[in-house]
């Protein structure tokens, strides 16, 4: 079928520009297309406004008879058609924007449809500047019976809002259901390589563009997609789909020229995670398959591939912090290189200040390798030391020991300046003394950074009494303990299996503090002094 053959399917030169062009790729769907096409003839928009752009890839067997019928029963839709011998609906929709002369483009599937209103709200939100989101719902093929999808429920929610692009990683999962300018989208092509998911990395392109989003909410403006048993995006569960096909989609996305740090960033990061856990979905089903999955991984050499992913229930290193990955917290670079440093899968407990303390996700992309879970504890914050001490270390070690009962570790580790990391660490290696304890310094605790003594009278509880039990019961009974902070520096030393310290400077002068000559015996046969290497570490980006 040409142009000369009916003039119901025309070229597309001899028609002038309209608003709207629906593209429709199509692949051996002559006796499913009519569904979509008479969605397209039944819309309240003017028929004038847009034209219809199916391209059929592959095949042509019945779609002659099927165009020309749509044709004859619906003479006011504007339909084009273009066929190709190659098949795939990347090179279709590709096609399909280089001939479509509508100001803006919406794509369908040939086997879904659009509700009455779909096109006239869509086009009434449509902008230069922005993305037109409308519901999406899902049709069982079976029944016919309609369902919510979680995609329509979004879109209500946001019903009228105008938010940058870049915030909203989750609209570009997937063709269905928007409304783009043809400007913005001409500049992208389809990737004709990729086998699926060739639509997020269509789309991912768009966060290079400082667009909008506008949702727009109408009960009969769906996009009715489809559920037909076999689609390529359903219950694949091979390892070929689920780790070959995506690593080739994040290969795409690592790809894209977009600033570190940015929202878009941040946007298309999380984009690379939803296809990376498709791989985590199939060693779940082979947890044999682990090294098969990494040497795939290890193969695509993507730069920034979230690898903690893999590390669910993979800790075997605890980790007590002071406030974990906080912008607010001047030693967080340091704690958060050590972590990487160490190489261990770790699980993190840290404390949650009170007031506003914002995660700093940039910081936090430096551990994504070694972190298996973060648990942030809220406890008192205020000048009672020994009750800020006792709370957290009991809190944590709490739930350090529930951990370790289902699964041990083999490995401790604590930060200073924070008191209350050792006292946890401390309180958690007096029950499980086979765990290997490392506690690291940056001054003691003892004084502030620059000298000044930090007082601090001890409050007898159930936590400091344990410490001071374990601190003579090692042969220091006769060590004097004026603060809560001497203790808790005191029986770090004491029981941690080795002690790290900044400097040799600052372990000399921290021992000779305490005025013992056993306990710096003890101390320098199980220490390290370091510069640690985070000190030319760049400030995590505000």
């Amino acid at each position: 079928m040409g142009p000369a053959e009916t003039p119901a399917v025309v070229n597309p030169v001899t028609l002038p520009p309209v608003a709207l062009s629906v593209i429709i790729p199509t692949y051996r769907g002559a006796e499913r297309i009519e569904g979509a096409l008479s969605s397209l003839a039944s819309q309240t928009l003017d028929a004038t406004m847009f034209e219809v752009v199916v391209i059929v890839n592959g095949p042509r067997e019945g779609y002659v008879e099927a165009l020309e019928g749509m044709a004859e029963r619906h003479p006011g839709l504007r339909l084009r058609v273009e066929f190709s011998d190659r098949t795939g609906a990347s090179h279709a929709r590709n096609i399909g924007l280089a001939i479509s002369s509508g100001r803006y483009v919406t794509f369908v599937d040939d086997d879904d449809w659009l509700q009455p209103r779909f096109l006239e709200l869509g086009l009434a939100a449509a902008g230069v500047d922005r993305v037109v989101v409308l519901p999406l719902i899902d049709q069982l093929m079976d029944t016919d019976e309609l369902r919510p999808s979680p995609y329509g429920t979004q879109t209500r929610a946001a019903d009228a809002q105008v938010v940058p692009l870049a915030t909203q990683h989750w609209i570009l999962m997937f063709n269905a259901c928007k409304i783009l300018p043809r400007d913005v989208a001409v500049q992208i092509r389809y990737d004709e390589d990729l086998r699926s998911g060739e639509d997020l990395v269509y789309f991912s392109h768009l966060l290079a563009h400082e667009l909008l989003v506008a949702f727009t909410y109408g009960d009969d403006a769906h996009y009715v997609r489809r559920v037909r048993a076999g689609s390529i995006s359903r219950q694949n569960t091979s390892f070929d789909f689920l780790v070959t096909q995506r690593l080739a989609c994040i290969q795409r996305l690592d790809g894209l020229d977009l600033p570190v740090g940015s929202v878009a960033d941040d946007s298309r990061m999380l984009m690379i995670r939803s296809q990376a856990n498709s791989l985590v979905r199939w060693l779940d089903g082979n947890p044999e398959g682990r090294a098969r999955v990494m040497a795939a991984v290890n193969r695509a050499n993507i730069q920034r591939f979230p690898r903690g992913l893999f590390n669910k229930g993979q800790a075997e290193e605890l980790a007590f912090l002071p406030t974990f990955g906080l912008q607010t917290d001047a030693d967080a670079a340091g704690e958060l290189e050590t972590l990487v440093a160490r190489g261990a899968v770790v699980d993190v407990i840290s404390a949650v200040p009170p007031g506003p303390h914002p995660q700093n996700p940039h910081a936090l992309v430096l551990v994504a390798d070694v972190l298996d879970t973060h648990t942030g504890l809220a406890v008192p914050w205020g000048e009672d030391v020994s009750e800020c001490v006792t709370a957290f270390a009991l809190s944590a070690a709490r739930t350090a020991a529930r951990r370790h009962g289902r699964k041990p570790y083999r490995s401790l580790y604590s930060r200073a300046p924070w008191a209350s990391s050792h006292a946890a660490g401390a309180l958690f290696k007096l029950d499980h003394w086979p765990i290997v304890w490392t506690a690291e310094f940056s001054h003691s605790l003892r004084t502030t950074p620059e000298g000044a003594k930090r007082p601090s009278p001890i409050v007898w509880d159930d936590v400091t009494a344990t410490f001071r039990a374990a601190i003579d019961a090692r042969g220091f009974e006769a060590l004097r303990i004026p603060t809560t902070f001497a203790l808790i520096e005191a029986v770090t030393v004491i029981v941690a299996d080795e002690v790290v310290f900044p400097t040799p400077h600052i372990r000399d002068e921290m021992l000779a503090a305490w005025g013992d000559s056993g306990l710096t015996e003890l101390v320098m046969a199980k220490s390290t002094a370091r510069t640690p290497r985070w000190q030319g570490y760049p400030s995590p980006a505000p």
